[in-house]
């Protein structure tokens, strides 16, 4: 399973404010791949030709083009408005400290836990869930950015991916033979292999901002729906 937070290499740190939020939603092998590229230097000063995108990994192309664009974005912020005068480079996110940012994870978690429990008690689709957090999260002032809109999905499929590790986990130590172990294993590493190779397509073919929204909405949303398929495996006792 896909892991959202992933550590920062020691060269991103010079990066601008805005893009340091998104930089530590990178794969590690993107990251390297950056710094490999870029070294210390902000990815909108780095990446400002052909041959430089040339080294760009294709399965980083849609990450790091967010990177490139949440430089610029943060630039021009920092130039039009002089509340930025002085500010640390590094500082996170529409000025978030880090506990809020923790706090700002959490919630998506505690949202679509209360979500499903409510659907469970109410007789809802567990379905009506997914979304739920994106939805409140993107609707604040606050976050009209791409880089805001993708951390609010980001955010959503980081507790789907924590509630699908968890139900993986009890499905295979409900099983009773290493046969059915082995084929819930083979299945998943499939359905991941897909989900990975699938949701990036929208922006490898069309480009642009709004195909990397859909790219990570493609990921949030298949992710929630396949923790939500193994939690009904669990509870239909197929493993027992």
């Amino acid at each position: 399973m896909r892991h959202v937070i992933s550590t920062l290499c020691g060269a991103l740190f010079a990066t601008a404010f805005a893009t340091l939020g998104f930089a530590q939603g990178l794969e590690e092998k993107c990251l390297q791949n950056f710094s490999d590229i870029c070294g210390d230097t902000q990815a909108n000063e780095c990446l400002v030709g052909e041959a430089q995108w040339q080294k760009v990994l294709p399965e980083c192309q849609g990450d790091i083009q967010t990177l490139f664009e949440m430089a610029n974005e943060a630039d021009a912020q920092m130039d039009a408005d002089d509340r930025f005068a002085g500010e640390d480079p590094i500082a996170p996110m529409h000025g978030n400290s880090d506990e809020d940012n923790e706090m700002l994870d959490a919630e998506a978690g505690i949202a679509i836990g209360a979500c499903l429990d409510a659907a469970e008690s109410e007789g809802r689709d567990a379905t009506t869930c997914i979304n739920t957090y994106t939805d409140e999260c993107m609707a604040r002032p606050e976050n009209g950015t791409t880089a805001a809109m993708r951390q609010c999905i980001n955010r959503e499929f980081a507790a789907w991916d924590v509630l699908l590790n968890e139900d993986y986990r009890a499905v295979m130590e409900s099983l009773d033979t290493d046969q059915q172990k082995t084929q819930l294993r083979d299945a998943q590493r499939l359905w991941n292999k897909f989900v990975q190779s699938y949701c990036p397509l929208s922006h490898v073919f069309k480009g642009g901002t709004v195909s990397l929204i859909s790219g990570d909405f493609c990921m949030m949303e298949r992710t929630a729906r396949q923790a939500l398929s193994l939690r009904q495996l669990g509870a239909s006792g197929e493993g027992n």
